[in-house]
């Protein structure tokens, strides 16, 4: 199926992207390393000139910084990735689901089907917050030198992903809410409806019981009879039939 290979394909793309993020992060790490091992150096050896020392370490934060930035985006990239995932995986399963069943989903079953969506988007979201917070922490314990020459950034950075995400998990909270009441809603309506159908139908029956028991033998014809009985007899079996008529258009009122 369609759906299936193209959550296949995304599964290899996102293992894919792990393999590289793994490189990147081992890089970092040796970068660190060398950052620390000059560091030391650095302070046992002063034949060295000042400027000389200056340019190694600022040419290795710069080093660092790109291969940081190349692993963020690299992060990024993983995540919405899995984000697309996870909605072919949905998707894969509506399809599923209109396939096997013969008959189009009701209310109840889109409802339900949007209230694990917006689960689903909730659970990413905090998810994500989560994650994006541990990485700034720990960036910060990592490298305090180089995080220190951007600290106003990255605290302005973490306020607004932090409003943001609130944002977006309290709207898709709201939304869950009112889908939640919906589907309460169409699933109470569709036991009234039964009750009801289950009670029109009795009425029905009954009704139909005692207009049977009610009947009067039909009056024999004669064989020489008039046209004129003939016509008398026609109108006494329609009257008959009107008031039954009238009789059952009133009780549906009644009841309906």
């Amino acid at each position: 199926m369609y759906w299936e290979n193209k959550v296949r394909l995304q599964e290899y793309e996102i293992r894919e992207i792990r393999k590289k993020l793994i490189e990147k992060d081992r890089e970092i790490e040796r970068l660190n390393t060398e950052v620390e091992i000059y560091r030391k150096k650095a302070s046992k050896m002063m034949v060295r000139s000042r400027s000389l020392d200056s340019e190694i370490q600022v040419d290795l934060k710069r080093q660092l910084q790109l291969v940081e930035q190349e692993a963020s985006i690299l992060r990024q990239k993983v995540n919405n990735l899995e984000t697309e995932n996870e909605k072919l995986t949905i998707e894969n399963k509506r399809m599923t689901l209109r396939l096997t069943k013969k008959p189009p989903p009701s209310s109840a079953d889109i409802l339900q089907m949007e209230n694990m969506e917006l689960k689903q988007k909730l659970e990413e979201q905090q998810r994500k917050l989560e994650t994006m917070r541990e990485e700034l922490e720990k960036a910060a314990a990592e490298n305090p030198v180089l995080i220190q020459d951007y600290k106003p950034r990255r605290e302005s950075l973490t306020s607004l992903l932090t409003d943001n995400e609130n944002d977006l998990i309290a709207s898709l909270k709201k939304r869950l809410k009112t889908k939640d009441e919906e589907y309460q809603s169409v699933q109470a309506r569709a036991v009234q409806l039964e009750v009801e159908n289950s009670r029109l139908s009795r009425e029905y029956k009954k009704l139909k019981e005692a207009l049977g028991s009610k009947k009067r033998p039909m009056k024999a014809i004669r064989d020489s009879a008039t046209r004129s009985e003939l016509r008398e007899l026609v109108s006494e079996l329609q009257d008959e039939i009107s008031k039954h008529h009238a009789a059952i258009a009133c009780q549906f009122e009644r009841f309906g």
